[in-house]
């Protein structure tokens, strides 16, 4: 029990890159992009709560473990997606882009930090930054 206390100390953190819109052509990314994504769907599927998704996606999330930093969670996409910038730019014509990255923050204060070198993601591919917080009592039950 000590041990999952002092491991809940610092954040759970992840990063993914998304793609979304019409008519997407799912594999023509993942074949320009060099890899398999995370998750797709396509507009009208049936969603886990048996929801119809609105839009396309496709979604390429950092294969870190949640405790690293979300610092890490964006370096590791920066180094996957910034050799395809000219493709990813060239996407923003058809479909909206953006960078979603969650964090379990287990203190009451805590804090979030981004390096310049995780930062260059958002600059060079000109996609805006998106970050979900949850803030958990320490006495709530995590489930992983």
């Amino acid at each position: 029990m000590n041990n999952q206390k002092s491991a809940r100390q610092s954040p759970e953190c992840g990063a993914a890159f998304r793609v979304v819109g019409t008519g997407l052509d799912l594999a023509g990314i993942s074949s320009a992009l060099g890899t398999s994504p995370s998750h797709v769907h396509r507009e009208g599927e049936q969603g886990p709560l048996g929801q119809a998704f609105p839009l396309d996606m496709w979604s390429l999330e950092s294969p870190l473990p949640p405790t690293e930093s979300l610092d890490a969670h964006v370096k590791w996409l920066k180094d996957a997606l910034l050799p395809h910038r000219a493709f990813i730019s060239s996407l923003q014509k058809q479909a909206t882009l953006d960078i979603y990255c969650n964090a379990m923050l287990f203190r009451e204060q805590s804090s979030l930090e981004f390096s310049p070198d995780a930062l260059r993601l958002f600059t060079e591919l000109n996609v805006p930054l998106a970050v979900s917080l949850l803030l958990l009592p320490e006495n709530d039950v995590h489930s992983a």
